[in-house]
């Protein structure tokens, strides 16, 4: 592969030197300024090459995994899983008594109310403020509260709706 690549390039190098030998343009200050940065990008390309050609077989390996549409194992993960709760389990036999390994063990238990909650905290969140902002935007068609213009108009006019 690199004695093909390295014979490509000396023929497209060749290539171009004898087009530069017969359309050589006219030279400012001695230097020919269309070769230099030929021979800039020649320099360049030759480096990037063999750059490519010293990788490790290992980082084409992985591009090649991925390119064959590999997923996640499922089965191997849960196995994991698994064994990591039956050794946090024999570690709470063990320590029975221990602060740290009941703590340990109610987080894992409750690991997943913990994210369900905080998710649902956070919803209930946004739909309050949706729900505040809406309210507010609709009443400034009405006008604004002078004194507190981030009240909506049922909380400004809140004297004069009293009967």
């Amino acid at each position: 592969m690199a004695s093909e690549n390295s014979s490509l390039t000396s023929k497209v190098f060749s290539l171009w030197n004898s087009f530069q030998n017969q359309y050589t343009p006219i030279q400012t200050r001695g230097t020919n300024r269309h070769y230099q940065n030929f021979s800039r990008i020649r320099r360049t390309f030759l480096d990037t090459t063999a750059k490519f050609n010293n990788r490790d077989d290992k980082a084409l390996e992985e591009i090649k995994r991925y390119e064959d549409f590999t997923t996640i194992d499922w089965v191997q993960d849960a196995i994991y899983e698994r064994s990591r709760m039956n050794a946090l389990r024999s570690a709470a036999i063990e320590n029975r008594f221990s602060w740290n390994t009941w703590f340990r063990l109610s987080y894992e238990s409750s690991q997943a109310w913990i994210v369900v909650s905080i998710v649902g905290a956070i919803i209930g969140l946004n739909a309050a403020l949706t729900d505040i902002i809406t309210e507010w935007v609709s009443d400034l068609k009405f006008g604004y509260c002078k004194n507190s213009w981030w009240l909506n108009q049922k909380f400004c006019c809140w004297d004069i709706e009293k009967p």
